[in-house]
């Protein structure tokens, strides 16, 4: 993965449609960040989707599009996410909490209404 690819506003306003473009459609997406080198985000696919295949959705499409900006070829992602079971309501507080928070321990501000599409 490069080094902080998505804190230019143009890639990480890629990642952002792509993470909007389906949702609801095909899954719920709830609490999500993009950080300058990784992003967050709590998503539950709908019957009949599958959370890899999500996945490598995003991944492909955002990785052929920054690649298109930047010149540039080959991998953006890495192979493999972090992938979280979310148990219970306050499991997933928990997790909505450290999304909503890490952009600030970072030291970065994110607003992801300037990433939507007009």
């Amino acid at each position: 993965m490069r080094s902080c690819l998505l804190s230019q506003p143009a890639h990480s306003k890629i990642v952002a449609n792509a993470l909007l473009y389906f949702e609801s459609k095909r899954y719920t997406l709830g609490e999500w960040v993009i950080m300058p080198n990784h992003v967050h985000a709590i998503v539950t696919p709908n019957p009949g989707f599958d959370l890899s295949n999500i996945l490598h959705s995003w991944k492909s499409f955002t990785a052929t599009r920054i690649n298109q900006l930047t010149g540039k070829t080959g991998s953006l992602w890495q192979k493999e996410s972090y992938n979280q079971i979310l148990r219970d309501e306050s499991h997933q507080w928990k997790f909505e909490e450290y999304i909503r928070n890490n952009p600030t321990k970072a030291g970065i501000t994110v607003h992801h209404a300037s990433f939507l599409e007009k």
